[in-house]
């Protein structure tokens, strides 16, 4: 499906989105699992979840959270 349309699906259904960018979450999704080898080690809202400490030590890198409009942006320091 077009972007376009995935978005739409977010607000009629229940919908599991499968990435490993962050970046690629659009805005009308608010739940967020973290999982590390199987298991969830985050839980909640994107914005609670999707933060530069816990995305830091889930990656085990220094990395910098930013939000625009409801896109989340995660990029190195």
């Amino acid at each position: 499906y077009p972007l376009r349309r995935q978005r739409q699906m977010c607000i009629e259904t229940a919908l599991i989105w499968v990435t490993h960018d962050p970046g690629e979450i659009p805005p009308e999704l608010n739940r967020v699992l973290l999982l590390q080898e199987g298991s969830i080690v985050a839980d909640g809202t994107k914005y609670d979840v999707l933060k530069s400490k816990g995305l830091s030590d889930l990656f085990d890198l220094d990395l910098r959270v930013r939000w625009n409009r409801g896109w989340c942006d995660v990029r190195p320091r």
